[in-house]
């Protein structure tokens, strides 16, 4: 069958129209629902300050280095042992630290950082929780006393980073023998 192009010219508009009528119709059903809405996003933000512990370079390896709750061990130390490379024992320690004592002491890093902050240096305070009786701790060449409610002064004007301070303890010689020691330094950065 032939079809001529009048015939085809007469009936395409119809066509033309039914086809669109019919694709318009689905189109509009195949469409979702929209909606849109503004999410205001606020935040105020403070300046602070980190310390962490780190193992100095020529100092005892601490647990937990990097973080700010490390363990320092000394080991078994006595009175008369040398020195080794990371740990100094000496019979005369550290001025104010003990008078009838010998102490062991090793560097640590003391890593402040800030940010968000105009500080541009803070103030290293400390105290010790409860130290058994014959026993001294120090950092930075400061006795560390035991009240939490006014901390030990141990450093200011000091820069932001790390901080190479000397950590000693001081054991009362002629005490009762052996003994195990065991206490927690705690140290406070305020920015200034």
């Amino acid at each position: 069958m032939r079809m001529h192009w009048k015939s085809i010219s007469r009936h395409l508009p119809a066509t033309c129209a039914a086809l669109l009528l019919s694709l318009g119709g689905a189109l509009a059903f195949a469409q979702n629902p929209t909606s849109s809405g503004n999410l205001v996003v606020s935040a105020t933000v403070t300046g602070s300050i980190q310390l962490t512990f780190g193992t100095a370079s020529s100092g005892v390896a601490l647990g937990g280095n990097g973080t700010n709750t490390a363990t320092l061990s000394f080991g078994s130390i006595t009175a008369y042992q040398a020195s080794t490379s990371t740990v100094t024992i000496s019979t005369a320690p550290p001025s104010g630290l003990c008078t009838t004592c010998f102490s062991a002491s090793t560097p640590v890093n003391i890593v402040v950082n800030v940010a968000d902050s105009s500080s541009s240096a803070f103030a290293l305070t400390g105290y010790v929780s409860a130290p058994a009786s014959g026993e001294k701790l120090s950092v930075g060449g400061v006795t560390l006393g035991t009240s939490s409610g006014s901390p030990t002064s141990i450093a200011t004007g000091l820069s932001y980073g790390p901080n190479t301070e000397t950590v000693s303890i001081g054991i009362q010689t002629g005490s009762s023998g052996a003994a195990t020691y065991s206490d927690t330094i705690y140290l406070i950065a305020t920015a200034s």
